[in-house]
């Protein structure tokens, strides 16, 4: 009897034994680029894949991927290992720094899991300049912020690139400047006589807004 039961034992162990062990489906992650203003979609972005890499515990550049004529791409991921779409590159469009990851919720493993990712065109140009007209101060802090580029890369702080934060002129002097930015934003121009300490811009007395048009050259003039 004792020897029967034992029997059928293994049997049901060998049986279920393949129920127990089936690997886990394949992460599927899809993806769709469009620009963030015509809803287009965008050929041949590049998208960086961060994946985990065990023996180094960090993770790392795995691969490069290209966005179709539909601006469609598509990463499978096997072994299901922690991975996430780093930046996002396109020419004419501002570096998108992505938060679609495993550990954001934004992949779910073992799914399919699909986004659509806009891009903001960096097509316009701020025509910045500084006058001084009086013997006053000898020179001022000075920095362009921008929601766009603090959204789409926090580690800007959303300071326009190129914007140089100490300036000094003689009187009669006159610096022009004409930073690219992103299409269709208000900018803030912050300005003061001391050093403008991260983010203390938005307490400074001094600032400027102007709205950026989509293609085009907008103009603002700062007179000290």
């Amino acid at each position: 009897m004792y020897s029967k039961i034992l029997k059928v034992a293994v049997l049901l162990a060998i049986l279920l034994f393949p129920l127990g062990c089936k690997k886990e489906e394949s992460t599927i992650l899809k993806g769709t680029i469009i620009d963030f203003y015509t809803n287009e979609p965008l050929q041949g972005a590049a998208i960086f894949i961060m994946k985990w890499h065990k023996t180094d515990e960090q993770y790392q550049l795995f691969k490069i991927l290209s966005s179709d004529a539909n601006g469609n791409f598509e990463f499978v991921e096997e072994d299901n290992l922690d991975f996430y779409i780093g930046e996002i590159h396109k020419q004419g469009y501002i570096v998108k720094h992505s938060n679609i990851s495993n550990y954001t919720g934004k992949i779910k493993r073992g799914e399919i899991n699909e986004s659509i990712i806009p891009l903001v065109p960096f097509d316009s140009w701020l025509s910045l300049t500084v006058n001084k007209v009086s013997p006053g101060k000898s020179k001022i802090y000075l920095s362009v912020f921008s929601h766009i580029l603090n959204s789409e890369i926090r580690a800007s702080q959303g300071r326009v690139s190129l914007m140089k934060d100490e300036l000094e002129l003689t009187e009669g002097q006159t610096y022009t400047q004409f930073p690219l930015v992103a299409s269709n934003e208000m900018l803030t121009i912050h300005w003061d006589f001391k050093p403008l300490t991260p983010w203390s811009p938005f307490s400074t007395p001094f600032r400027d807004s102007i709205f950026v048009t989509r293609g085009d050259t907008s103009a603002v003039t700062i007179t000290y």
